[in-house]
């Protein structure tokens, strides 16, 4: 292997893939290598190749402990790499946890198992296993889960066993990481919930956005029809002072919530302020004009993001310096509860905020740092009050979070990190049936090197981050833990372009650890080109799969029959990405993309359109099949009775996680988004045209779907 092939296999640049048709995609040497330039590699310098292949491949036999040392909970063991010259010497070993010795021991080196060996300049290193704790009859039989520092010693005595000088002694310190088998399994079996884009809520209370009390609605009226969860689009921080930047996957900054959520009139500041009562029903009697207006026409509206926050940010201001005002001014406890919470995050809101306001942006009343962090405030509290209305509801899981898979470019979560990042460089999805040409997100991906040298960090810390104030998580893009797919910016050919690996086994013990201290069950969208070896690995720990009935489909075409669909899965019909439902049967969402020419030609448009009436004979062919309905269903048949037949054949069924989309519930026809386009439609702002009272109003349909939830048991 020549030095820049080396440096290509250190750094995750593969070779080839397996594409969705099942054939092996050779990548071009191009794409490979602007991999490592745009790593910061100089890679027509051939001494800098050889250098990096020495730090990556070399240097770490050279040293005693790794940064970080992962030990499965059953393993119990870490392992030490020992050079020639200390074959012969002892290892001792400490292990302490916040400080406190928790655990010690002491053994001859060549007397420790060899688990593997490097040569390097005629020397033989070799890599020793260590087991922690060796006496079965001691009381602490393993390390419990979670993170220790670990300080190794190893030393030469002299041959005169009274002597207690050392000839040669080193000492090393590296962190343990003790992680879990799975992560955490929620006490449930077959469980159903909704799955509501929370921006598109409409009420009578909101000002043109879904808000937290919407959500919080939503929750009692899924829990009165028996759902056990809510699952939620991304709510991390967008760009406040862009308000039309409305994709929740695009986000500024994943550590931080999006203001807008905020319902005005359970802040406890709004009691205090009658000039923020005011405005409020000002706003209020506006939108029920609207509101009404609407809904005579059965007419769906759009968001105008601008006009929400317009209304919505001088309000805040408002409430804010009432805040001042009542618990700055006097101490409060509440005052000092913001303080603790600024502190809770280290400083990283204080951070977001130094940011936002460093754009310039905003207009001047919304500088103050400490009303951005207000708002931050706010938002973790109406959202951490939301997850406890699910459990007081008597909800199992309650709210599943959405993680997004990246973040943008000029976001804060970016300008903070950049040395983690990589410029120039899109994450996406190599080409499928349903992107042809490839897909570009537009985020920056991490560099796995950085990544690991960071000791995960950056990844630990989104987890922790995420995992607050919910039952489960769901993990957008879960394929990132193993491999992303770069794309160079520079290029809009799918041949300039290659995935690239990512520290797999880590990244997944991590998730377990963090699953299982944070106590959330994990979902791994896994939809689109996923390798076998990841869907095994992620199913062995306990990951939640993400499956769309559109898509289960066997080699034939037809869909996967009831006992054939995959347990340990969260199954819907439809999500934010695909055709709603209606949309769907009725195929109005082909005659949308043909509008919009996303079909490349006349062809392609009538070979979808051929194939969706296959699809749906199939389907029909399918609850035929299934359905306890003997009612016949035909290709005339409203699409609300074969959506309702479809979702009780798959609450009969044995997956443990049946989601009802929201928006299939409603009979919305128009999507929420369509991949592909950005101008073309209005992406993330079409809003629902009935309340969740009104949805979930249907007895009849719901108590059968809990029936059949109950009988699958």
């Amino acid at each position: 292997m020549d030095g820049l092939e080396q440096l290509l296999y250190l750094q995750g640049v593969s070779l080839e893939y397996t594409s969705y048709q099942g054939e092996n995609v050779y990548f071009s040497n191009q794409a490979r290598c602007s991999v490592l330039s745009a790593c910061g590699y100089n890679i027509d310098d051939e001494v800098e190749v050889a250098q990096a292949n020495f730090t990556l491949d070399v240097k770490p036999w050279l040293q005693l402990l790794p940064q970080q040392c992962f030990s499965g909970q059953d393993d119990d063991h870490f392992t030490v790499r020992i050079a020639p010259e200390f074959s012969e010497a002892w290892l001792h070993w400490n292990i302490y946890q916040d400080d406190k010795l928790i655990l010690n021991g002491s053994a001859v080196i060549n007397s420790l198992v060899e688990v593997g060996n490097y040569h390097h300049q005629g020397k033989r290193y070799s890599e020793r296993r260590v087991v922690i704790n060796e006496d079965k009859r001691a009381k602490l039989k393993g390390l419990p889960i979670g993170y220790y520092q670990l300080v190794v010693r190893t030393y030469l005595p002299t041959d005169d066993v009274l002597a207690t000088t050392e000839i040669t002694s080193h000492s090393v310190k590296s962190e343990l990481i003790v992680y879990p088998k799975q992560v955490y399994q929620p006490n449930t079996q077959r469980c159903w919930g909704i799955s509501a884009q929370l921006y598109t809520l409409v009420s009578d209370e909101n000002f043109g956005i879904g808000d937290f009390n919407d959500l919080t609605e939503l929750i009692s009226h899924s829990a009165t029809a028996g759902a056990d969860y809510i699952l939620l689009n991304p709510l991390h921080a967008l760009f406040e002072d862009q308000a039309e930047r409305a994709s929740p996957y695009s986000p500024s900054d994943r550590f931080c919530l999006n203001p807008i959520y905020i319902h005005l009139q359970d802040c406890p500041d709004y009691p205090n302020s009658k000039l923020a009562q005011q405005l409020v029903k000002q706003q209020l009697s506006a939108n029920a004009d609207k509101l009404t207006a609407m809904q005579s026409e059965k007419s769906n509206t759009y968001i105008d993001y601008q006009r929400v926050v317009e209304f919505k940010y001088p309000v805040f201001l408002v409430l804010f310096n009432s805040f001042l005002q009542y618990e700055l001014g006097q101490n409060s406890a509440r005052y000092q509860k913001f303080l603790c919470f600024k502190t809770k995050h280290n400083d990283r809101v204080q951070r977001y905020s130094d940011w936002l306001i460093a754009r310039n942006n905003l207009a001047e009343q919304y500088t103050d740092v400490n009303f951005i962090c207000y708002l931050q405030w706010l938002a973790h509290e109406q959202l951490a009050q939301c997850q406890s209305h699910t459990k007081s509801s008597g909800m199992k899981i309650g709210l599943i979070n959405d993680l997004a898979v990246g973040c943008s470019a000029d976001g804060h979560e970016f300008s903070s990190h950049e040395d983690l990042f990589v410029n120039d460089v899109s994450i996406g999805a190599p080409p499928d049936p349903w992107a042809p040409l490839g897909q570009s997100w537009g985020f920056p991906p991490m560099d796995p090197i950085k990544l690991k040298q960071n000791g995960f960090t950056h990844f630990r810390q989104l987890l922790k981050a995420n995992m607050r104030d919910c039952g489960a998580l769901r993990l957008d893009h879960v394929m990132a833990l193993m491999r992303l797919w770069w794309h160079f910016t520079h290029s809009r050919s799918e041949q300039n372009a290659c995935y690239v690996y990512y520290p797999f086994e880590q990244m997944l013990s991590i998730l377990t650890l963090e699953s299982q201290l944070n106590q959330c069950a994990v979902i791994g969208e896994d939809l689109g080109v996923v390798p076998e070896q990841i869907k095994s690995a992620l199913g062995n720990a306990g990951v939640f799969s993400n499956s769309l009935l559109y898509f289960c489909k066997n080699q034939d075409g037809q869909f996967t029959a009831p006992e054939y669909l995959p347990e340990h899965t969260l199954m819907m019909i439809a999500n934010h990405d695909v055709a709603t439902f209606n949309a769907w049967w009725l195929e109005s969402d082909l005659e949308q993309r043909q509008q919009l020419q996303l079909f490349s030609d006349n062809e392609q448009f009538a070979q979808a359109k051929s194939q969706r009436k296959q699809d749906k004979v199939n389907l029909l062919i399918w609850l035929g099949n299934y359905s306890a309905n003997k009612t016949a269903l035909h290709a005339d048949s409203d699409a609300k009775l074969i959506y309702q037949a479809l979702a009780l054949v798959l609450a009969n069924s044995t997956v443990a996680l049946l989601t009802l989309q929201l928006d299939d519930l409603a009979e919305e026809y128009l999507p929420v988004n369509i991949p592909g386009t950005d101008r073309e439609y209005p992406n993330w702002r079409r809003r629902l045209n009935k309340s969740s009272k009104q949805i979930l109003a249907d007895n009849t349909f719901l108590k059968q779907l809990v029936k059949n939830r109950q009988q699958a048991k």
